[in-house]
């Protein structure tokens, strides 16, 4: 009977003070505190772009929030009767890009540990100490701060030193200027090495001192944020709280995020905790939902930057055209948001153009005139290449609206030529809403005859190197760019990616090869004369792991509605949707929107923002969706005629531009 009463004591002493009520209550959590007091509504945060070429995006920036940090606070009630500890962390996740935390059986989705979640950014902080509550029946208010950062797991793959064409700091760079002068052994040997050269020895100075700062930096690993950025969309926060001797169960890998399990993976603290046990009270978990949802939009005013990194090797670079908005000084390089995008020219690309220089972007040309010199045989042609400008800035800049434009210039008799331009984003993002609003030039003139040009909107995979891969393909692997047919090499991973709007005169029909089972296929008609097509384009790089992976013409049907896929054969790394319209661009400006998610992708267009249009979807069953970092491609383009096939008006048989074709970026939104 004495034991009895001793258990019945101890079991009302780790209860509270009730056999109801649990050893703590927590109220009153708000992870924004110092953002967001009214936790019933939704506040919006504009990421800040300023030093995010570097460091990435910080979410909040110190000049978003005084300190840059969000405060987080609760209030805590002890019901254990006596003076105790508890200990509480603060889990952060993106929602709006995030893949379940479960599969269809109710089971861990292993994808989930893709998710981007963070914690304190010191990964190695556990726990944090409540300090003593007293059992006074009163609630203590307990605070905290964080910021959503970059690699938040602290991810090796993701150190390193920059690869990029960066600058020094002036500071570090007369560090060597200064012993250099200072060390007669080292001068003398500059001297020689200046004369060997050709050049002064003030330049042969700098030179060396700018190697030598560069090799400074090649020894500094650090975490480099930015390969990982922050995900737009809205976040969840989830705060858990334990006493003691629960705290010394939960695993490393949870405390400490940056930590893998026994099968070297990544475990999401969100599917740990909430699939536990929900009647353990020892475990409190509080979660706040739709306090944030973070957005971009990259500044047009900090100009465009020249990555000469980017510039093809045997093209002589002239600066000629560098001005105060757009160059590849140190200014440009840590502001600029966007720079000058240069195509890859394949040389062996050739084609032969009618010998013919007009306006066709005007409407002096004719649909009789294309006809006519259609008919110019090989001889009398120009045997001619897609080209890219040799002076950078010449053809993009900002107009004195504070948009950004981009011009293929117009052609001479003696420089005949189709010429590319293009702009790209500088700070690379994983999913997101990219919504954009342009003034892009029309195709069609007025006799319906093609200007040549291919308006694209598109996304490109930020990099090359490896930190950049894509998941991996677990069938077969992926196919590089570079491959093709049955022999073609696969790679269980690679880091090309790229998700693209292509707008031209093309015909809307496939070839009849990509129709097996019609033995009627489609054919335009002349109602199509005055079309255009939008094509929706994923780069999947041919990997068939999706249940549905098909090739030649298949619809797909999704919510009722039927998606006309194409892929050209087994080996080919793309699949394509194609929407027939009248020319867009005859308004001042059309809004384009690619929805880039974790298990779908989703293209709209339309006037208005509100106003958009669904043209193309695709998902997971049908095609590899990537889930590396991204960069935003606005480009002019001149397509050869074989990329389209069966087109109305094949490149080769439109004139070249007599006149300059322009287009305008007037917004980006990425939510």
């Amino acid at each position: 009977m004495k034991n009895f009463w001793i258990l019945l004591i101890i079991t009302i002493t780790l209860s509270g003070c009730s056999s109801n009520e649990p050893s703590l209550i927590i109220e009153d959590f708000n992870p924004l505190s110092n953002f967001n007091t009214d936790t019933s509504k939704t506040q919006d945060l504009f990421l800040d772009y300023s030093n995010s070429i570097d460091s990435g995006f910080m979410i909040p920036s110190a000049q978003q929030i005084a300190g840059g940090y969000f405060k987080y606070t609760f209030k805590a009630k002890n019901n254990t009767g006596k003076d105790a500890e508890f200990f509480f962390k603060l889990y952060y996740q993106n929602e709006s890009y995030a893949f379940s935390l479960y599969n269809d059986k109710g089971k861990e989705n292993p994808l989930c540990s893709e998710n981007f979640y963070g914690s304190d950014e010191h990964t190695d902080i556990g726990f944090i100490s409540t300090g003593i509550i007293p059992a006074d029946d009163q609630f203590h208010e307990i605070s905290g701060q964080f910021r959503i950062v970059g690699n938040p797991r602290n991810e090796q793959n993701f150190f390193g030193t920059d690869p990029r064409d960066k600058y020094f700091t002036q500071r570090a760079i007369q560090k060597y200027i200064d012993a250099i002068n200072a060390t007669p052994e080292w001068i003398d040997a500059v001297k020689k090495k200046a004369v060997e050269g050709g050049v002064s020895t003030e330049e042969q100075v700098l030179a060396d001192a700018q190697y030598s700062a560069l090799m400074d930096r090649e020894k500094d690993i650090a975490n480099q944020r930015w390969k990982r950025n922050p995900r737009t969309g809205k976040y969840s926060f989830m705060l858990v709280v334990v006493d003691p001797e629960t705290m010394q169960t939960i695993p490393d890998y949870i405390q400490n995020i940056s930590k893998t399990n026994e099968n070297k993976r990544f475990v999401n603290p969100y599917f740990y905790f909430k699939s536990q046990d929900p009647n353990n009270s020892k475990v409190i978990l509080k979660q706040a939902n739709n306090l944030i949802y973070v957005k971009a939009r990259p500044e047009f005013a900090n100009g465009i930057y020249i990555n000469k990194s980017e510039f093809p090797l045997d093209y002589k670079m002239n600066s000629e055209s560098f001005n105060p908005t757009c160059s590849n000084d140190s200014i440009k390089y840590h502001q600029a948001n966007f720079q000058q995008f240069f195509h890859k020219v394949d040389p062996n690309e050739v084609f032969y153009n009618i010998n013919q220089i007009s306006d066709v972007h005007g409407d002096a040309y004719t649909m009789e005139d294309y006809k006519k010199n259609a008919l110019a045989d090989k001889d009398s042609r120009v045997k001619s290449n897609i080209s890219i400008t040799d002076c950078p800035c010449k053809t993009v800049g900002l107009d004195s609206a504070g948009a950004i434009y981009m011009k293929n210039p117009a052609s001479v008799k003696d420089r005949m030529r189709k010429e590319n331009v293009g702009i790209m984003t500088r700070q690379g993002l994983s999913y997101g809403k990219y919504r954009v609003k342009v003034q892009l030039p029309s195709l069609l003139n007025k006799h319906q005859v093609w200007n040549g040009i291919t308006n694209a909107i598109w996304m490109i995979g930020q990099t090359s190197e490896e930190w950049n891969n894509r998941r991996i393909c677990t069938n077969k692997g992926y196919i590089p760019k570079t491959e093709y047919g049955p022999d073609a090499k696969r790679l269980s991973t690679m880091p090309y990616t790229e998700i693209d709007f292509e707008i031209l005169k093309a015909n809307r029909y496939w070839p009849s090869t990509s129709y097996p089972d019609q033995i009627v296929t489609p054919k335009e008609t002349a109602e199509d004369a005055n079309k255009i097509v939008v094509t929706c384009t994923n780069w999947d790089m041919a990997c068939p792991e999706p249940p549905l992976y098909n090739i030649g013409y298949y619809e797909f049907e999704k919510d009722g509605v039927k998606w006309g896929l194409h892929r050209w054969d087994h080996w080919y790394q793309a699949i394509t949707e194609k929407y027939s319209t009248e020319d867009i661009f005859d308004n001042p400006y059309y809004y384009f929107e690619i929805e880039w998610k974790p298990e779908e992708i989703i293209w709209r267009i339309g006037p208005e923002k509100d106003q958009l249009k669904m043209v193309g979807y695709m998902n997971q069953t049908v095609t590899s969706i990537p889930n590396n970092q991204m960069l935003l491609v606005f480009t002019q383009e001149y397509h050869v005629g074989r990329w389209w096939p069966e087109s109305s008006q094949p490149q080769e048989n439109i004139p070249f531009p007599a006149q300059e074709i322009t287009g305008k970026i007037l917004e980006i939104e990425i939510e």
